[in-house]
This record gives C-alpha cells, structure tokens and sequence, in this order.
C-alpha cells in the first residue's frame, strides 16, 4: 500500500493505494546466486560477462559442473565447450526439453521485477536458461535463442491471462 501526502498544505486526508495482482502464471526465472541451490556459482555480474564473451559454451559448462565452481573452474570448463562440436545444438536440445516440461502459455511473456511469491518453485537451469535466451528486453519472445544475452540474476516471467469481451456492439 501507497500513502499519497499533498505537501504543500496541511493534510486533511489521506490517499491510500492497494495495487493489485494482475492474474496470470508466474515464473521465477534466474541463474547465478539468485537461484535456490546455487550460492556457489560466481557473481552474478561475472556470470553475466561470461554470458557475453562466449554464452552457448557458458550454459554448457554451467550445466555440466558442479554445484560449487569458482571464477577459474567455470572459465576452464568454458574453454572446453567453447571447442566442442555441435555446442549450439547440445544446448538447445536440452533447453528445449526442460522448456517443453513446463508447458508454458502460447504467445508472449513479460520479464517483471517482482519478490518472488509464494508458490513460485525455482525452475530448473535448463528451462531458466531457455527462458532468459528468449528474453528481449521486458518481452518473452517464444522461439527466440540468444545465449549471448542471457543475464544472471532473477526475475518473473508473467503470462497475464486475456479475458474476451463480451457484450454487444
């Protein structure tokens, strides 16, 4: 709730907000240290310049360690990937299996910053990394896959749901 004050006068009343819940399916979206289980990992800043200097080879070496790695370890196990044959595809197979498990709505998303709810389960590594490669500013965009721009931290993805009009014209 919001209390809105006029001050330049006295108060004589006072204005209260209570912003309410669009409804909508929510996800909570995030890798790095903002993700349950994963205080190990590096900074979430590092993370996401490892996302830009090399994000296919990142992902792999991010999903394919263990739960604690250090700056040194994820940059080795980069270099490794980075040299593996068919890395685009390995990733996006597994991407798109962990994506497909989550059955989520048809159409476009929008990225909100929001505290995580109740309710709200972490998603797995390879459904929040398929999420964030199809992330295009505050849009969701299904189909899309950019490892190189997937960001470390966390927010909710919202699928608000449409209700049709009714009545006459």
């Amino acid at each position: 709730m919001t209390e809105l004050h006029n001050m330049s006068v006295p108060p004589r009343s006072t204005l209260t907000l209570q912003r309410e819940e669009l409804p909508g399916r929510r996800y909570r979206v995030g890798i790095g240290t903002s993700v349950m289980g994963c205080s190990g990992w590096p900074q979430d800043p590092v993370l996401t310049r490892c996302f830009r200097e090399d994000g296919v080879a990142c992902a792999l070496a991010m999903l394919n360690a263990g739960p604690a790695v250090t700056v040194v370890q994820l940059r080795n196990q980069i270099v490794k990937w980075r040299r593996t044959r068919n890395a685009l595809a390995t990733l996006r197979q597994r991407c798109d299996t962990a994506l497909r498990s989550l059955h989520l709505p048809g159409g476009f998303g929008f990225f909100v910053d929001e505290t995580p709810g109740a309710g709200l389960a972490p998603l797995s590594l390879e459904a929040a990394l398929a999420i964030l490669a199809a992330r295009s500013g505050p849009l969701y965009l299904p189909g899309r896959f950019e490892p190189s721009l997937i960001t470390a931290g966390a927010v909710t993805l919202f699928f608000p749901f449409v209700q049709e009009a009714r009545g006459g014209r």
